[in-house]
């Protein structure tokens, strides 16, 4: 006999909050309007929030599971040594939430490599001038990817 189970994303934001879901290694929750990102060791999960906006729908699994490939496809060109893959997070027959594994998918996450928040441009700015060089660059990298977008 099957365990039915109806999940909900509090289930799933405990779980991913629990450091034995990271071997163990502490972690950091962070939300912003429309995704719960956890933070342990050299890795990133993020998961988009179960909510419906004007602007976004992200109320359905299948809608979120959607969202977080389209993140991986436009954020991977830009960052390919950050943006890893999409994993499920799934439950067991028994009942139990796993990391990208073998039973039902219950939500899913963009799945990265942690990099240095020091490193981020804000206190990059708060150190003293940004570099012209590096302003420009990133203004190019901008620049060309609105040029290379097709019109919503």
């Amino acid at each position: 006999m099957t365990i039915q189970h109806r999940t909900s994303q509090d289930e799933v934001l405990k779980f991913l909050a629990n450091p034995a879901t990271h071997g163990g290694t502490s972690v950091k929750r962070f939300d912003t309007h429309a995704a719960h990102v956890f933070l342990s060791g050299h890795r990133a999960l993020k998961i988009k929030r179960a909510i419906r906006l004007p602007f976004l729908d992200y109320s359905t699994l299948s809608k979120r599971k959607k969202a977080c490939d389209e993140e991986m496809n436009v954020n991977r060109k830009f960052a390919p040594q950050i943006y890893r893959r999409v994993i499920p997070i799934t439950r067991d027959k028994n009942g139990r939430l796993h990391l990208d594994g073998d039973g039902l998918p219950v939500e899913w996450a963009v799945d990265m490599v942690r990099f240095n928040e020091r490193l981020t441009l804000d206190h990059v700015a708060e150190a003293g001038p940004i570099n012209p060089g590096i302003a420009t660059a990133i203004a190019d990298v901008i620049a060309n990817a609105h040029s290379e977008s097709a019109l919503a």
